[in-house]
């Protein structure tokens, strides 16, 4: 009997060491156990919920759902940093999904700055630019060779306002002359063709409809000591006529 009673405690002895051929499975590390929650799918949620994904952060998830972090955490009062955003948890959003972008109504185009109330010649122009005329159409201008002016110069101020003498397409014309840099041509029908130049700051666009009196250009700020000029002509199929035989009373 007592040998008996020996053999059962021996035995319940060994059972509470465990077997020495089956060792004892060993407890999955807590980060180990995230890698594996991150690898499940996630849970679908409701309206309102999200399940933290591997990688998540507080301003990740911010922006998720156009939000800030600290509205986040008012939600959650739990989530006071990144360390408590275990993979898997469950956290309220204000939506549970990004809302799409409103789209902007489109802004109507600027109206074009057109001045009605300018005078209109016989011949149906207006002037340009206000300005005072310093070179007249033939006069002689300086340079190697010497050439004649095939339009006329009007001294304005800076930035001044340059319109459309009439009604027409503006065109971007690229000069071959370095001293015209920016110029602009329109092309009003039959033949005839006006030129505004001097390096201006363009108002248009090319290939631009233009009504008569539009702005379509600034003359330049100058740089202190030239004189600011604007150079305008008029051509009818190709050949220069003088600008103020076209344009009201000469100034």
């Amino acid at each position: 009997m007592r040998k008996i009673i020996a053999v059962i405690l021996i035995g319940l002895a060994l059972l509470a060491a465990g077997c020495p051929g089956t060792p004892k499975k060993p407890a999955i590390p807590p980060t180990v156990h995230q890698e594996l929650q991150a690898l499940k799918p996630p849970i679908p949620l409701g309206p309102g919920w999200y399940a933290i994904q591997r990688g998540d952060t507080l301003f990740m998830i911010a922006r998720r759902f156009n939000t800030s972090v600290p509205e986040i955490q008012r939600l959650n009062p739990s989530i006071a940093s990144a360390r408590a955003l275990a993979v898997g948890t469950a956290i309220r959003v204000p939506t549970g999904e990004t809302p799409a972008p409103i789209a902007k109504p489109p802004e109507p185009p600027a109206p074009p700055r057109v001045v009605t109330s300018l005078t209109v010649s016989p011949q149906g122009y207006v002037w340009p630019v206000n300005g005072r005329v310093i070179v007249r159409f033939g006069d002689m201008l300086p340079g190697e060779p010497p050439t004649r002016c095939r339009g006329i110069e009007i001294a304005v101020d800076p930035g001044a306002e340059i319109r459309a003498a009439r009604a027409g397409a503006a065109y971007v014309v690229r000069s071959s002359l370095p001293q015209f840099g920016n110029t602009i041509a329109i092309d009003h029908g039959n033949g005839v063709t006006t030129f505004y130049a001097y390096d201006l700051v363009l108002q248009v666009q090319n290939a631009q409809s233009v009504q008569q009196g539009e702005l379509v250009a600034l003359a330049p700020s100058g740089n202190g000591q030239t004189p600011v000029r604007v150079h305008f002509r008029v051509e009818r199929n190709g050949q220069p006529v003088d600008p103020l035989s076209c344009l009201p009373a000469a100034r």
